[in-house]
């Protein structure tokens, strides 16, 4: 899997993909491999906080080390701080306002992103 800051686009993972491929074919080159090269998927899990500003703006489902749930939409981070926007019921009423909850990243046990197909 490879990732990065900016947008890896098809030609961007062929591309290293060939490089591998040739440097592998080099110094093995009686060995049978197989290489797979691919970008995590959209609904993977964040592992790294470098990887949450590019989605300010999406919604997320976050899972807390104690195994509180959180849904919503992240607003900003700052330095080790996240700040989702959200409520606290799944089906919230109209009248229900939006909260938003301060996150230390340290506190993440898992985090992903709810792909939206509106």
């Amino acid at each position: 899997m490879i990732d990065g800051d900016l947008p890896l686009g098809i030609y961007d993972i062929s591309a290293i993909s060939r490089e591998i491929n040739q440097l592998a074919d080099e110094r093995m080159p009686e060995e049978e491999y197989s290489l797979d090269i691919a970008s995590p998927g959209a609904d993977s899990d964040l592992l790294l906080l470098r990887q949450y500003p590019k989605h300010i703006g999406r919604e997320f489902n976050v899972i807390l080390k104690d195994e509180t749930n959180i849904i919503g939409i992240l607003k900003s981070v700052e330095s080790e701080s996240l700040e989702f926007e959200g409520y606290k019921t799944a089906k919230p009423k109209k009248k229900d306002l939006p909260e938003v909850t301060k996150i230390n990243y340290q506190e993440i046990k898992k985090a992903n992103i709810i792909l939206s197909f509106k």
